[in-house]
């Protein structure tokens, strides 16, 4: 079944992510094999004036630590250091940290800057991704697998991104609570925040491609039948600690992650996961969903006006996911797509030129069609 979403996880156009303070400063360390690895992770926070966070579930070797005002005091009579975000007090406890006997490994959390791959949302009898009334055979030929009664029933798709508004009308009775979590506020609701100054539509956007309800409201999603779980950590510091915990959360309730995000696509980024989001990844192909394994999928990229190529995409060529590129509404490359021999598959996308024609899911509880604005609690209608 897995056919019927690799097409839907696929994102269009760059917005950038703010980053907040950098204030809170973390590490990742692990600890040898040993009786108790957590007693020694708390001995060390002790020992260094540090915050034991906890452990990094389900990895039992590695644990979280955080910088606190204990820590600055502790150290600014001896160093005259007295800021909390002061670099001198993180690079010392870093090489503390390094160098510690009971410590194989540290790595201070970093902000990442990652970018959405963003698109707008048509109803469903435009929705030519689907069933192409103008270029017929130009679609994803998947009305003769919905006649078949395969529509994703029994199988949630995780959106790891931005946020999921689930109660809007066309994703509320497909939405998965238990699948969900959201990392940036550090609770059960995935919810957007709707009031920042940025953008934060577009993980709803990926759910209602993905499973928008067959009803009466606005379009379909590609597997209608499927549920869907949001899992936010896209708005706020993304750090490799923050990407693990969300490729992991729920492995036995979630069968695939949406990703439609990734390094920067100017041409130059040369990026992949770190160490526990690799490790998050190997472990969810192999033990989730009860041992069968998830899937992981990612979005090729659209920097081909900027000569990107996302070979240079370490989350687009890793062995554990499953990278699609794009086609327009003529079977061609789009102008913004990108080439790369990671890709297993293309999908249809916007079309061939800049504004042309384009493909999604609900925002913001609307029913938009293509090329209009977003106004919040209006139904729109523009050609």
């Amino acid at each position: 079944m897995a056919r019927l979403f690799v097409e839907a996880l696929l994102i269009l156009g760059s917005v950038e992510i703010c980053l907040p303070s950098q204030q809170d400063v973390r590490w990742v360390v692990k600890v040898p094999a040993g009786r108790s690895r957590e007693a020694a992770a708390i001995r060390l926070a002790e020992e260094r004036g540090l915050e034991y966070v906890g452990p990094v579930e389900p990895f039992p070797d590695l644990f979280e630590l955080r910088l606190s005002r204990k820590t600055v005091e502790s150290r600014s009579v001896d160093h005259g250091i007295g800021q909390l975000d002061d670099p001198s007090v993180e690079d010392a406890v870093h090489a503390e940290l390094s160098g510690h006997p009971a410590v194989e490994w540290a790595s201070k959390q970093v902000p990442l800057k990652r970018m959405k791959r963003e698109f707008i949302d048509p109803a469903f009898p435009r929705q030519w991704h689907l069933v192409n009334r103008l270029e017929k055979g130009h679609d994803t030929n998947v009305s003769g697998v919905w006649k078949e009664g395969v529509n994703g029933a029994g199988v949630t798709v995780a959106v790891v991104d931005d946020g999921v508004e689930w109660r809007n009308p066309d994703l509320r009775n497909n939405y998965n609570a238990d699948g969900s979590h959201d990392y940036n506020d550090n609770d059960k609701d995935p919810s957007p925040n709707l009031k920042a100054k940025y953008d934060n539509s577009h993980g709803t956007k990926c759910a209602g491609l993905i499973a928008a309800g067959a009803n009466d409201i606005c379009g379909v999603g590609v597997a209608y039948g499927a549920k869907v779980a949001g899992i936010r950590m896209l708005d706020g510091m993304v750090t490799d600690l923050l990407e693990g915990k969300s490729f992991i959360f729920k492995a036995h309730v979630n069968w695939i992650y949406s990703c439609s995000w990734g390094p920067e696509d100017d041409g130059k980024t040369v990026e992949g996961p770190g160490y526990v989001a690799k490790e998050a990844m190997e472990l969810a192909i192999k033990k989730g969903r009860y041992g069968y394994g998830n899937v992981f999928v990612f979005a090729s990229g659209n920097g081909g006006i900027n000569d990107d190529n996302c070979n240079f995409d370490g989350y687009a060529n890793s062995i554990f996911t499953i990278t699609i590129g794009a086609v327009d509404e003529l079977n061609s490359m789009p102008y913004y797509a990108e080439l790369c021999s990671a890709m297993l598959a293309v999908t249809y996308s916007n079309g061939h030129t800049q504004g042309d024609r384009m493909v999604v899911g609900v925002v913001r509880g609307l029913t938009v069609y293509v090329q209009v604005g977003v106004v919040r609690g209006l139904t729109v209608y523009v050609q």
